[in-house]
């Protein structure tokens, strides 16, 4: 049980409801202005002007003719040919620590594609977090953690599966880390937002369905020198 001195001490309840929120909605009824996050929504079609979009797929190779089906199980959002909008991040994905790298381009129509688009107002982080623990492999030998992930996961799931295209954020081993430690208890929600709205997340358009794919024209790539990007990386820092 989540400590019983929770019953008559505020206090106790406030600084419990920082590390493990999502565990006292659903126990203590405590948190009014987060039940909003409870909220069930539908996947909305992608509603922006611009239905002709221009992506990037960092590798170490070209790739004109991308395989449906050919991934990872276990990547942020399943198997999935991962993409991103902005053609610096695919270069940083490109390149290895040794090797150089190419940035992909294509071009894809979107009419009529379902968009899963995390980042929109309607979505938080704990349904992108959800997504995570559905493909990712979280510790969750603990009781918290455990109880945290079937909570999420009953909440906050989404029918991710069936969409033709998901946007969201890519989570990098330092980002999966935070995720991590919000569902064993040691950071709050609010640690969990300030880390990912101030850190350096990489926006991933992830293709999921063959009909994604089918829409997809490869426009060309461009070679990506290890040695000039970690030399350029180095003088900003």
């Amino acid at each position: 049980e989540i400590c019983a001195c929770l019953v008559g001490s505020e206090m106790c309840i406030r600084d419990r409801f920082e590390t493990v929120e999502i565990i006292l909605l659903q126990r203590y009824n405590i948190g009014r202005g987060f039940l909003i996050l409870l909220k069930k929504y539908n996947l909305n079609k992608y509603e922006g002007d611009i239905m002709e979009k221009i992506i990037y797929h960092g590798s170490d190779h070209i790739i004109e003719q991308p395989e449906f089906g050919y991934g990872k199980p276990y990547n942020d959002y399943g198997i999935g040919f991962y993409c991103t909008e902005n053609p610096n991040m695919a270069k940083e994905w490109g390149v290895g620590i040794d090797h150089n790298g190419y940035a992909n381009q294509y071009q894809i129509n979107c009419d009529g594609l379902s968009i899963l688009d995390l980042h929109a107002s309607e979505y938080t982080l704990l349904h992108w977090l959800t997504i995570l623990l559905e493909n990712r492999e979280f510790d969750t030998s603990t009781p918290l953690a455990a109880e945290a992930k079937e909570y999420l996961i009953q909440k906050f799931h989404l029918d991710y599966k069936s969409c033709d295209i998901i946007i969201g954020y890519r989570a990098d081993d330092s980002y999966f880390s935070f995720a991590a430690d919000f569902i064993n208890g040691a950071i709050s929600y609010r640690q969990l937002s300030n880390a990912m709205r101030l850190g350096k997340l990489g926006k991933q358009f992830v293709l999921k369905s063959k009909r994604s794919f089918e829409r997809l024209r490869f426009l060309g790539y461009e070679t990506v020198s290890y040695t000039h990007l970690r030399a350029h990386e180095t003088c900003a820092d």
